[in-house]
């Protein structure tokens, strides 16, 4: 039986921890994906109620609201996806994804997704960079300088 080839990501990761690389600075982990993708859906949100909405029926102006309500529909469908994904593989609780989930349905709540998510990414970086386990810090005890 032939072993199993490691995938793209695993390289990746291997190699940017052997190169003292935190995993945060990787091309798309669920993490960052979420980030980006939920500011994004946020952004094309605020836009949708404040600008293109205002156009549709203070100027009789449709053309904004047709071109943002599917940008923003599509990158909300891509927050769900990121969302579910960083859900499983971080092994999050439902009650965080419904949290993060409400968030989303929130005008300025991507300002809530993006520190959440901000703060695992630094935890997560925390305990998977180099020499934190010489050094005995865990996610329990991570050094913060004063």
């Amino acid at each position: 039986m032939r072993a199993r080839r490691p995938s793209r990501r695993q390289i990746a990761i291997s190699v940017a921890v052997a190169n003292g690389r935190a995993l945060d600075t990787l091309p798309m982990n669920p993490l960052r994906m979420l980030r980006v993708v939920g500011f994004a859906e946020g952004l094309s949100f605020l836009f949708l109620l404040f600008v293109a909405v205002p156009l549709k029926h203070l100027a009789h102006i449709p053309g904004p609201v047709r071109i943002c309500g599917g940008l923003h529909g599509g990158l909300f469908l891509l927050f769900l996806v990121s969302l579910l994904r960083a859900t499983l593989e971080h092994e999050w609780k439902a009650t965080t994804a419904l949290r993060l989930f409400v968030l989303s349905l929130i005008p300025f709540g991507f300002v809530g997704v993006d520190r959440f998510v901000s703060a695992e990414i630094a935890r997560e970086t925390a305990t998977t960079t180099p020499g934190n386990a010489q050094r005995g810090l865990g996610p329990k005890n991570v050094h913060r300088p004063d």
